[in-house]
């Protein structure tokens, strides 16, 4: 049964971040699918045992990921976050965002910065997200 990560020694959180990041950044260059359990071992410089001592399954290893990934974009926003109740809160994340997706990018939106293992941000928002009742009542994003 794989550890979970609030009782790990500090050597085996250790341990269970460098996979994560290995797979973190294996799955955003290859894709989840063709990324394999073997792959991230090799990366991460870990034994088998070690993988599934931490991770039950694939699955469990990407769902890491996911969090591992919300984390490297949420954290650094949180403090602006509980500002959005303004005008001038709103402006102040919005160009912290801005900023973040330029230095993260290149100014022209581009590039991957050599070395950054975490997934970059979308350069505009995804308008397939909204429902197509919210499209048929005109509501207006960006």
């Amino acid at each position: 049964m794989p550890i979970k990560p609030g009782t790990m020694t500090a050597k085996g959180q250790e341990t269970r971040q460098r996979i994560v990041a290995a797979a973190a950044q294996l799955m955003f260059e290859r894709g989840v699918a063709n990324t394999t359990i073997e792959d991230v071992r090799a990366a991460a410089q870990v034994s088998n045992s070690q993988v599934y001592h931490y991770f039950a399954d694939k699955t469990a290893l990407v769902r890491a990921v996911i969090e591992y990934q919300t984390d490297a974009v949420i954290e650094p926003q949180e403090q602006l976050f509980a500002r959005l109740d303004t005008m001038a809160g709103l402006r102040e994340w919005r160009n912290f965002a801005v900023a973040r997706q330029r230095d993260r990018t290149g100014r022209d939106g581009s590039g991957d910065r050599a070395g950054d293992h975490r997934v970059p941000l979308p350069a505009r928002h995804p308008m397939p997200l909204l429902d197509s009742r919210k499209r048929s009542q005109g509501v207006t994003f960006w």
